[in-house]
């Protein structure tokens, strides 16, 4: 990392994808993050505070510092007032506002202890429904919603400390109508990227902790939950029609959806009525 930003946003890009295979290896991701986090990400962070008119750069350095940020948790935590700042300025520039929203969601656990941070969040908790909505119809930028989906995924850790019980009915109401829009989309086998969507459906089915040991939450963890009931039901609908698409061989890169949607019925603890979920794993089981 010497610098010059061509070279180093290859690198920063490179190293990023390490840290993403290495998070196995303790020792590995140690190392990255006392040896290559406190260089790596000074540098990131001045990229991203370039000149708007080179947004395209911007959102690629906040993208990876994205990438850092949820596969290091707390590694973040020492830029966590200038990490704030960063993204609040770049919730004013329209092709980064996205990227800047995931980041101070995902690096929220280590940022929010940081003066002025919670108020910020809560902006970012309200950005973050009306973006999750927006990319989910707007099929030019994110077709099927999946990243209006992982939006969600990422509000589901924090959403409880911020938001009213009402916002997260409103929330789960919408995100019950994005996975309504993915399931038809799966079933007429459009062009979707399978594999993401079924990791993301995997953290909806599986989520049971919504910061449910903090005190200063406004929705009470139960309550919570109580809301990710239909949206567990509506996940299981979509993995369902991903098997009914596999078997008839309409969707593509079969091994890896046939592995991800293994991964996710493997998991006997998904919280969905086990009738249901026997069933579609028993018929996965047959068509793979």
């Amino acid at each position: 990392i010497d610098g010059n930003m061509e070279t180093s946003l290859a690198c920063a890009s490179c190293l990023s994808t390490i840290l993403a295979r290495a998070q196995a290896f303790a020792a590995s991701q140690k190392d990255i993050a006392t040896i290559i986090v406190p260089r790596l990400v000074p540098l990131l962070m001045s990229m991203a505070q370039g000149n708007p008119a080179d947004e395209p750069r911007i959102v690629l350095a906040l993208s990876i510092l994205l990438r850092i940020g949820r596969d290091l948790r707390g590694s973040l935590k020492s830029y966590g007032q200038s990490m704030t700042k960063l993204c609040v300025r770049c919730l004013n520039f329209k092709t980064t506002e996205k990227v800047a929203t995931r980041l101070l969601i995902a690096t929220s656990e280590s940022i929010q202890a940081e003066t002025g941070a919670a108020r910020i969040l809560v902006r970012a908790h309200a950005t973050c429904l009306k973006l999750a909505i927006h990319m989910g119809f707007e099929c030019d930028e994110a077709p099927m919603g999946i990243e209006g989906v992982e939006q969600f995924d990422d509000l589901l850790r924090v959403g409880g400390k911020f938001g009213s019980m009402q916002q997260g009915q409103e929330a789960c109401h919408k995100l019950l109508t994005l996975l309504r829009l993915i399931k038809t989309c799966v079933e007429e086998a459009s062009e979707i990227q399978v594999q993401p969507l079924l990791l993301v459906l995997q953290t909806l089915l599986t989520q049971r902790r919504v910061a449910a040991t903090d005190s200063k939450m406004r929705i009470s963890p139960m309550a919570w939950l109580g809301l990710l009931v239909p949206i567990r039901a509506a996940a299981l609908d979509v993995m369902a029609a991903a098997v009914d698409a596999l078997k008839h061989h309409i969707l593509p890169h079969l091994p890896s959806v046939a592995d991800a949607i293994l991964d996710v019925l493997i998991d006997t603890k998904t919280g969905v009525a086990s009738k249901e979920l026997a069933l579609v794993r028993q018929k996965a089981y047959y068509v793979i």
